[in-house]
């Protein structure tokens, strides 16, 4: 009887052991690092640091990174896969000091949200300035962001808002960009990813400028649904130069005012794939009752002599079910909506 009783005994032991090391390894999973470039000296410690790089450094796969409210002048890289969150994004800045790239996330499975990204640099990798928010990875998602470019020479035409680049299943929502980029969203060789409830509004680099809220370059089965585009030179812009850019969904988005084009959808070679873009159920300036066409262009080749003058055919695609009205996407920036 007593063997039977030290057994047991013996066997809650074991248990407890197990559940206390399951609660420490939990507890470590969910770890969160505070970040304040103003607090009281007594407030730092190895979970309270200054800067938002310090803060990545601190962590571990799968803990949180969170940003007090403040002007942080840094060009953050995301090597881990974390949650990082501003307390507000009116008011939780980063400042990327025209260095290089403001943020870069280069790891998989990020979740960065609640931030104003402004003033970005040069990136170096892929010899581009002004990427303001640089991925190169995958399954991130990153939304509720203010993404500001200073004026700039009408005639620099690099600066980006958000650049995937090889970059799949990815989700954008929710974010604003607003003016002066000369590409908002840009998708280069990037597949599956989600672009969804963003403004991108104000894009202008002249009246005949081609600054573009939404560029899908050499990228495969995206979603955009749902985004506010507008009065801007164009609104989207779908074209291939060494890849396919195929099975795109373009739906339910609003396009208002978009100056030169509303789209520009540009195909090269490859007669032999697939290219069924879809465009459905968008509203178009106006309520529309007949199917609202998209004029394509597709190049054949290009005559040297005349500066690559390009030799092409024109193409027409539809959305079929044009919206009557204008969809209600709640965006708020600044304490407003889709301003």
């Amino acid at each position: 009887m007593k063997i039977k009783k030290l057994v047991v005994i013996i066997c809650m032991l074991v248990i407890a052991s197990i559940f206390s090391i399951v609660d420490s390894s939990v507890a470590s999973y969910e770890n969160i690092i505070y970040v304040d470039d103003n607090a009281i000296p007594e407030w730092y410690d190895a979970t309270h640091v200054r800067t938002i790089q310090e803060g990545i450094d601190a962590t571990f796969e799968g803990d949180t990174v969170y940003v007090f409210n403040g002007t942080y002048y840094e060009n953050i890289v995301v090597d881990k896969s974390i949650t990082i969150t501003g307390e507000g994004k009116t008011n939780t800045i980063i400042d990327g000091n025209e260095i290089t790239c403001t943020v870069g996330i280069l790891a998989d499975g990020v979740h960065f949200s609640g931030f104003t990204i402004q003033n970005a640099g040069r990136v170096e990798e892929i010899k581009m300035r002004d990427v303001t928010l640089y991925v190169r990875s995958n399954e991130n998602t990153i939304s509720g962001n203010i993404f500001i470019c200073e004026p700039e020479p009408i005639s620099d035409m690099n600066n980006r808002g958000i650049f995937l680049f090889n970059s799949s299943n990815n989700l954008l929502s929710q974010n604003v960009i607003n003016k002066n980029f000369y590409k908002g969203i840009n998708l280069c060789n990037s597949h599956n990813n989600e672009i969804i409830d963003n403004v991108i509004t104000g894009l202008i680099r002249g009246l005949r400028g081609s600054a573009t809220a939404i560029d899908v370059e050499d990228s495969s089965n995206n979603i955009i649904k749902r985004n506010e585009i507008s009065k801007n030179n164009i609104g989207i812009s779908l074209s291939e130069n060494n890849n396919i850019t195929s099975d795109n969904q373009i739906i339910k988005n609003n396009f208002f005012g978009n100056l030169r084009f509303t789209v520009v959808f540009n195909e090269r070679g490859y007669l032999k794939e697939s290219r069924i873009n879809t465009f459905d159920g968008n509203y178009w300036n106006k309520p529309r009752l007949l199917p609202k066409p998209i004029i394509g262009r597709k190049d054949l080749f290009t005559i040297k002599e005349l500066d690559n003058f390009p030799i092409a055919f024109l193409f027409m695609k539809f959305d079929s079910n044009p919206a009557k009205e204008p969809y209600d996407i709640l965006v708020t920036y600044g304490g407003k909506l889709n301003e």
